[in-house]
């Protein structure tokens, strides 16, 4: 369910329908059979709401970069995934059993999450990731890095650095995160930190 706390139009089949909305992520065009009610969406959304986070779905590769010259942020080809993972599942079982496994912002006992870097206290707002990890007391791993240029860093080392503008993919297991989320107050899709018990 999107916040309704702020405003936002969404187009669906066609009708244009106002809510209140703010911030926040649109799942677009999960529902949509024809490809102009799709691009329509697209268009809507954005032009009604330049800051939310459209993500499409496509089913031909030449579709891809229409949606995202619309104003699409992602687009998923849920039939390319689907055989990309059995693909993968047959000459990786272990390692697609593993990556299953880590359950993304879930409730599995291993689970992995991106943080702002933005959003953590001043005092772990360092320059480098082993600065930061210095001040890491709660067991989890920092196993990513997306720069402020979109640069993905895997297994970032001591040295990365880090700016106002980037990620950190975090891996830990559910009460490590949860300790996490609450020394840094950071919100999480099942909404804000618990309080300390």
């Amino acid at each position: 369910p999107l916040d309704p706390a702020a405003t936002g139009v969404v187009s669906w089949s066609g009708h244009v329908v106002p809510f209140m909305v703010t911030v926040a992520i649109w799942f677009v065009a999960t529902g949509l059979i024809a490809w102009a009610d799709n691009l329509y969406t697209v268009l809507s959304v954005r032009e009604h709401n330049g800051r939310a986070m459209i993500i499409s779905r496509a089913s031909q590769a030449a579709s891809v970069a229409k949606l995202r010259r619309a104003g699409a942020d992602n687009v998923i080809m849920p039939d390319t995934v689907g055989g990309a993972h059995m693909a993968s599942l047959v000459a990786n079982p272990d390692v697609m059993d593993f990556i299953d496994h880590i359950r993304i912002q879930g409730k599995d006992a291993i689970n992995l999450e991106e943080v702002d870097f933005k959003d953590l206290p001043a005092e772990f707002r360092l320059p480098t990731l082993g600065e930061v990890d210095a001040r890491n007391k709660l067991g989890v791993n920092v196993i990513g890095v997306k720069t402020s240029g979109g640069e993905f860093i895997i297994n970032p080392g001591p040295d990365t650095a880090l700016d106002n503008a980037c990620k950190l993919f975090v891996l830990g297991n559910e009460n490590q995160l949860r300790l996490l989320n609450r020394l840094f107050g950071l919100q999480t899709p099942d909404g804000p930190p618990p309080p300390e018990a």
